[in-house]
């Protein structure tokens, strides 16, 4: 299995990350991939990336949320410096995106951002991990600029509708559709687009997003990447493949997106 989304740099996993990798390899897991949010989680990233090389990758970018307002300029400079830098060891840009939950007061300044690193991303013929939150009509509207073929990645936790769903499957094909712990909530779109062939097999990722969003029957807990076992389990379960099945092909499109 490859989590292709968790933070397990953060200080959530301080005290026992070596525990954590462990379990992570005993489950079955082969790679992880670690997305930036801002400046200050560079260097833990690159850090644990170094510790555990061949086993956890990098990836860079400003998270939509993480944008100071007076001064993300220099935050997405300093981001885009770093990544520069560690060219040869980036996976990929992310996570950048758009986020309305908490409301638009930097929406201009999001477009702006996601704007500049997917620019950023295309000319390095990078993939992209898109966060995007409570603003899929704008993420779509945003994408119709750029060609289908400039475009790939991974959308974080995907959370929109059928038809969103849809118009990403059919237009931009290489954009996978990232699943993680909450297909398993009561209140998830996801299972029943799954297995209506919606979102198809051959354009899902497996992710986490640890320590967040753990699956059921962890709900409530620190999540970690050995977790996608129950992932996966629900997953099989629901579209009546083998449990195998599933790994294989979530494996097959993260190599593909990720080139991992």
């Amino acid at each position: 299995m490859i989590d292709t989304h968790t933070h397990i740099y953060g200080r959530e996993f301080s005290s026992d990350i070596n525990e954590v990798i462990q379990r992570a390899k005993e489950a079955g897991v082969t790679k992880i991939l670690l997305p930036n949010t801002d400046e200050e989680s560079l260097s833990e990233i690159d850090s644990l990336c170094i510790d555990y090389s061949g086993f956890c990758f990098p990836m860079y970018g400003l998270h939509p949320t993480e944008i100071v307002l007076s001064r993300w300029k220099e935050q997405l400079d300093s981001i885009i410096s770093h990544a520069e830098t560690n060219i040869a060891r980036c996976i990929a840009c992310g996570e950048i995106g758009f986020d309305f939950h908490y409301g638009r007061e930097s929406e201009e300044v999001q477009y702006i951002c996601l704007k500049t690193q997917v620019g950023w991303a295309i000319s390095h013929h990078l993939p992209i991990s898109f966060h995007v939150r409570d603003a899929y009509p704008e993420f779509i509207n945003f994408l119709k600029q750029f060609s289908p073929n400039d475009i790939k990645g991974s959308l974080h936790c995907f959370s929109g509708n059928s038809e969103e769903a849809l118009f990403i499957r059919d237009n931009y094909q290489n954009l996978q559709f990232g699943i993680g712990g909450t297909i398993t909530y009561k209140n998830s779109k996801n299972p029943s687009m799954i297995k209506e062939g919606i979102i198809p097999l051959d354009r899902i990722v497996l992710e986490t997003d640890a320590p967040y969003l753990a699956p059921v029957p962890l709900r409530g807990k620190r999540n970690e990447p050995s977790y996608l076992t129950h992932v996966v389990s629900f997953i099989a379960e629901i579209t009546n493949r083998s449990y195998d099945d599933i790994v294989s092909i979530t494996d097959s499109n993260a190599k593909h997106i990720f080139s991992t």
